[in-house]
Parts: structure tokens; sequence; C-alpha cells
């Protein structure tokens, strides 16, 4: 993170260490998204820290601004309940903060990002309220939040090429 006083930028994980709402601007002239942020709390102040990664998942799109912490937005849909039976569906209305360590991870390769050399997808099962909703001509992604995170239940094979080493 950035800090004044210090000689450096840093990011460490500490027990006062605290990550408190992620930003994320869209220009309103050209639609274009800025770079994303994350306000982070440690030792009593208040930091901004951007992010490199921004992936919005209505368009399968990712972004690198090339600078930042190794960390990323992950930007889906969020449904709201009205009155009755009636929803509204917000196409950027949920993010999730993808640690540096996160966008290293295999499960955010794979199931967020839907990336992997030699993995190959051979089950996907939706969750029932994306289930409900697309039965009602309604166009959602996967991944939605719906009181909480739902996504799907995915299964991959592993393809393997052959030069592979045993550690």
């Amino acid at each position: 993170m950035y800090c004044p006083n210090c000689k450096t930028n840093v990011l460490t994980v500490r027990e006062d260490f605290r990550v408190g709402l992620a930003i994320i601007l869209v220009d309103n002239v050209n639609q274009e998204y800025k770079q994303p942020s994350i306000l982070v709390s440690y030792q009593g102040q208040n930091y901004e820290v951007k992010l490199r990664y921004l992936y919005l998942s209505l368009t399968d799109e990712f972004i690198d601004f090339g600078s930042g912490i190794e960390g990323g937005a992950y930007v889906f849909q969020r449904i709201v309940q009205q009155s009755g039976q009636n929803v509204v569906i917000n196409p950027k209305g949920a993010a999730m903060f993808l640690s540096p360590r996160n966008m290293r991870a295999l499960w955010v390769r794979l199931y967020l990002l839907e990336e992997g050399k030699n993995f190959e997808l051979v089950h996907s099962e939706s969750p029932e309220v994306v289930k409900v909703l697309k039965s009602q001509g309604l166009d959602i992604r996967e991944l939605v939040y719906f009181n909480g995170i739902n996504g799907p239940i995915k299964i991959w094979k592993v393809n393997y090429v052959g030069d592979e080493k045993h550690n």
C-alpha cells in the first residue's frame, strides 16, 4: 500500500490490516472503467490502494491496467427482489476483491476467469436461483449475487500432455 511516511510502497497483511471497500469508477463521458482500488485500514490510517486487474463477468472482459498491486476486482450481476415476485438485475451490481494470492490461485483461474491450460469443463450445474430465473426468460450469468454469492457446481477433467513432472 502507499504509505506517505514510508520509503517504499508496501502491502503486508497483518492482524490490524483491513480491506473495507472496493472502489470501481466509470468515466461518465466515454463509459470506460477507471483503475479499481480498495480502501485499506492499517494501524488506524486509511489508504487507497490501486488494483491492477478488473474482470467484468457480463462481457467476459479482463482489463489489465499495468500497475497497482497484483489483485483484482471481479464484477458480476446482482439480483434484487422487489415487492412480490418482481426482480431487478443489476449487471454490475456486485464485486469481489481478489487478493494477489487469489489471482494466482487455480480456483480463480478456472472458476471465475474461465481460463485453464489442460483443463476441460466436463460438468456445470447452475444454482437454483439461476435455473428459476433463466426458465422465466431472464438473461443472467451463472455466478450472481442474490442473498449471498450463488455460483454453479463445476467439474473439470485434467488433460495430461505427457511432460508433467512429479514433485
